[in-house]
């Protein structure tokens, strides 16, 4: 048995420990986006899948066969040691970069990856079926709760006791030693099972499987949670903190709930549905409300515990759910089976199905919403009355109703009931809902709870939508993220916006002369704006790079005869920027947009021996609230050098809510015998201009001692122990403001 444990707690481990390993390798080549974390996840589940689809077909198979070809794949896999990508995965330019990410992905980690993740279900069934292991089988699902005790100890390793003091190659390489061990403890394990023969008690056990319906029950409640992780982690690192380490918190929760629920002797765990379903119902609707006020009336500190808490108490529910139903030993096969699919299913709808069907994160209300369906079906083993059950299925016919009715069906209520707003409503159907079920026995009330779950996140669903919806012009959504454009203000003050998530990437004012004004960021007071002003005075032409382009603001900057290059990811910005503002079309300069991460783009133009020197180079690239990565290490600065008229300036925007990158620009200037300042500016005129942070970097004494510029220019505080940040080590926990 202590050898079935240590070999699943092993697998488990470094199931999860290599999954950031490998993606923190590959996100510079797509751009550092969030989006490449959710294809990395999609990828492992389904891997994860077809891990226990072979766990499932092997068990069914005599001793001897699933020995030696578990043994055999397990010496084959070696062969993909060490797991670093290629270079030659690299993305094209343009070209969406999903399917790229899964074949790097299948290339680099795809059978060590595999054959982890049938480790769980097949040690377990060994365990199950070991006749000298017996008197352990009723208890053989602790096994997947000690496995996922190993998945979230794995996790919470990579940033706090691997990232902090290791390279990339040497977390690769000192994974790839450690799954060599585990080949070793888990051939030994197979090599057990060669000569065992199926006993009278695994016969006995195979009678009653499971039904169709049973089984799709399970699929239901994993796919649920499997979605409500991945949109919940896209929302709150998109909307609510964009920090790009922060999908470990979710994941961590995600794994906990597996462990809550499947721990202890019947496997249940401390999943009993009549402790759950009120907090869990009432965390379905908190979220979906935290949704829409999270962005104009919720801070951090309020909305992120309400996401984070919302997500646990959800993954409980699903997750307990599975462990209540769960079948005999002799099918946890199958079970685990359903389990991945579901998984799988869920993670393939957020990454893949959505972005193609959605123009904005809907699958997260849509989750929520989905949860409070799944807690009315959970119900139907009560014995309930006829009219009461009748009560109960009516509601979710309304809600339905209500949903698919649009604005026309809120204004309609909204008329009836007091308030006039979405509380309101909100408040108004609640008491609706518990009147009408006040008759019901106290026994009964599991069916109130959840049919006034059921509405509540259904109005709150469609506050959301109403939110995101209105005075919006353009709605888009691709692998990069959601962008919306819409309108704002009226008469001379009237603006067209560009948001990515909630974070404003640009505005423009749509009458007169104004038109043309660098509003926002790029403001005259700015630091970038600062810089062109000086070298306008300077150079009769100026030549700049645009790490990002947003609206295209920084073009208006532009003069007949100046030569501004752009460099953007994604090809829906482009789209926007050109069809739904006038900053490019307007500009006198000479314009060009290279398509593609603007890194991978001038190490090419380097390469060709096409590279342009520029005067100013402005890293202003961000994915909602959050510089890539990869553009402030040492590796960068030495590109951006290479492109760099000698007396030239880069300038990196730093503004951020929760990150102090200025320090990081710093202290990579001095590294590359720079001089590094920032530049501050918070307008008094906050509609035209938004507060700024810039780090100017340069070599260039005269223009940093020139009047205009050193009066606005403030020195950069260290951070104590911070290592300087290169391609193989960053450490985001370090500057956390």
């Amino acid at each position: 048995m202590i050898l079935y444990g240590v070999t699943i707690v092993c697998s488990a481990f470094l199931l999860f420990l290599v999954q950031p390993i490998v993606a923190k390798q590959i996100l510079p080549w797509f751009g550092g986006s969030a989006a490449v974390w959710t294809v990395c996840v999609v990828f492992f589940q389904a891997v994860l899948l077809a891990g226990y689809a072979y766990a499932h077909g092997l068990v069914r198979r005599g001793g001897r066969t699933q020995a030696f070809l578990h043994i055999a794949l397990l010496v084959i896999s070696l062969a993909s040691l060490p797991i670093i990508a290629s270079a030659s995965w690299k993305p094209l330019p343009g070209s969406d970069p999903t399917w790229r990410i899964a074949g790097l992905l299948a290339a680099t980690i795809g059978l060590p990856y595999f054959l982890l993740s049938s480790t769980g279900p097949l040690m377990q069934s060994w365990v199950a079926n070991d006749p000298a292991l017996a008197s352990r089988r009723a208890g053989v699902y602790r096994l997947f709760a000690l496995s996922n005790l190993g998945s979230l100890v794995g996790l919470l390793a990579y940033p706090f006791a691997v990232e902090p003091f290791a390279s990339l190659d040497l977390q690769a390489s000192a994974w790839s030693g450690a799954y060599a061990c585990f080949v070793l403890v888990c051939g030994v394990s197979a090599w057990r099972v060669r000569a065992r023969r199926p006993d009278a008690r695994e016969a006995s056990d195979r009678q009653g499987a499971p039904s169709f319906g049973r089984s799709s029950f399970w699929l239901a409640c994993a796919a649920l949670g499997s979605m409500l992780l991945l949109a919940v982690t896209n929302h709150v690192t998109q909307n609510v903190a964009s920090i790009p380490f922060l999908w470990v918190l979710p994941l961590a929760l995600y794994l906990l709930s597996f462990v809550i629920v499947f721990e202890g002797r019947d496997g249940r765990g401390w999943y009993v549905r009549r402790w759950w379903l009120a907090p869990v119902l009432a965390a379905a609707i908190a979220m979906t409300w935290a949704l829409g006020a999270s962005r104009g009336v919720l801070n951090l500190y309020v909305s992120l515990p309400i996401f984070c808490i919302g997500l646990f108490l959800c993954c409980v529910f699903c997750h307990g759910e599975l462990a209540a139903t769960k079948p005999k030993p002799a099918y946890l096969t199958h079970f685990y089976l359903c389990l991945s699919a579901g998984g799988a299913l869920g993670g393939l709808f957020v990454a893949l199905v959505a972005p193609q069907i959605f123009t904005n994160y809907w699958e997260t209300p849509g989750a929520l919403v989905g949860l409070s369906v799944i807690a009315a079906i959970s119900l139907r083993e009560r014995r309930l009355s006829g009219w009461l059950a009748g009560i109960a299925l009516a509601t979710v016919a309304i809600a339905a109703v209500f949903l698919a009715g649009g604005g026309n069906s809120f204004a309609a209520v909204r008329k009836l009931l007091p308030g006039g707003d979405a509380t309101g409503v909100t408040v108004g159907l609640v008491v609706i809902a518990a009147a009408a079920l006040s008759v019901a026995t106290w026994k009964q009330w599991p069916v109130a709870i959840v049919a006034t779950a059921v509405v509540c996140t259904a109005v709150y669903a469609h506050r959301y939508y109403d939110f995101l919806s209105k005075d919006t012009l353009v709605a888009s959504r691709n692998f990069y993220g959601a962008l919306r454009v819409k309108d704002s203000g009226s008469g001379t003050e009237q603006r067209r916006d560009l948001l990515h998530g909630v974070i404003l990437h640009g505005d423009q004012y749509l009458s007169g002369d104004r038109r043309h004004d660098a509003t926002t960021y790029y403001g005259p007071d700015s630091g970038i704006g600062l810089v062109l002003q000086k070298l306008r005075t300077a150079d009769e032409q100026v030549d700049v790079a645009m790490i990002g382009l947003g609206t295209g603001t920084l073009t208006a900057w532009g003069e007949a005869g100046d030569r501004y290059r752009i460099y953007e990811l994604n090809p829906a910005m482009v789209e926007i920027a050109q069809r739904d503002f006038t900053y490019l079309t307007d500009s006198k300069a000479d314009l060009a947009i290279v398509l593609g991460d603007a890194r991978l783009s001038m190490e090419r133009e380097l390469r060709d021996g096409t590279a342009v020197p520029f005067d100013v180079i402005a890293v202003d690239a961000f994915s909602s609230d959050s510089i890539p990565v990869h553009l402030i290490t040492r590796e960068a600065l030495d590109v951006f050098r290479r492109h760099l008229k000698p007396d030239g300036v880069i300038a990196f925007h730093v503004s951020n809510r929760f990150l102090d990158l200025a320090p990081v620009v710093a202290q990579l200037a001095a590294d590359a015998g720079l001089m590094a300042f920032n530049v501050v500016d918070n307008p008094d005129d906050e509609v035209e201009y938004a507060a700024s942070d810039w780090v100017l970097v340069t070599n260039n004494r005269a223009f940093v001692d020139s009047e205009a510029i050193r009066a606005r220019l403030s020195s950069i505080d260290p951070i104590p122990g911070l290592p300087i940040w290169t391609d193989q080590y960053n450490n985001l926990f370090k500057i956390l403001k």
